[in-house]
């Protein structure tokens, strides 16, 4: 079962006799603690249709996580083809810095926005707009709107899908984590 389980195969590492208090052991103990916290987390949001995936992505100084927020929503007597997906991603580029990509998808018709942490890097992905849509035309999607504005320094933290995820569509509802 271990061999299959990832979390299984990082709890074997950090628990191994011989593993003290390293780098490496409490580095495995982390990504546990980590990988149990967001289990936890998508667990109580599996009602709503909200689910956060982080993913490891190679960087200079080693790994980091991107994260991937995907909404489903909460109707499940929706049409699977009717359904409006929303999509968050979050990324934290070598030269551009953090990158939030927010899309609603409905029929292969999108619309978004990224929210990027300064001027310059705004008027960069702005520039690559037109590719792309004819990319995204090329497969069959067409992209109606996509804007690039210069984030609020909140919206790009690397918690703010997170919190994100406990946001009610609905203001009548309270979320109460404990």
């Amino acid at each position: 079962m271990v061999a299959e389980d990832f979390k299984g195969a990082v709890s074997k590492q950090a628990l191994s006799p011989g593993t003290g208090t390293d780098a490496k052991s409490s580095g495995a103990a982390a990504l546990v603690q980590t990988l149990e916290n967001l289990q936890l987390l998508n667990n109580q949001s599996a009602e709503s249709g909200r689910y956060l995936l982080p993913f490891p992505v190679l960087a200079d100084a080693g790994f980091t996580l991107g994260q991937l927020l995907v909404d489903v929503g909460e109707d499940k007597d929706t049409a699977p083809e009717k359904k409006m997906i929303r999509v968050s991603l979050l990324l934290d580029m070598t030269r551009l810095g953090p990158v939030r990509a927010d899309v609603s998808i409905l029929d292969k018709a999108v619309t978004g926005r990224f929210l990027l942490e300064n001027e310059d890097t705004r008027a960069f992905v702005a520039s690559m707009i037109p590719d792309l849509k004819k990319q995204m035309a090329d497969n069959d999607f067409q992209l109606l709107k996509m804007d690039c504005q210069v984030a609020a320094p909140a919206d790009i933290t690397p918690d703010c899908l997170a919190k994100n995820l406990f946001n009610s569509r609905d203001d009548q509802v309270l979320n109460i984590v404990i």
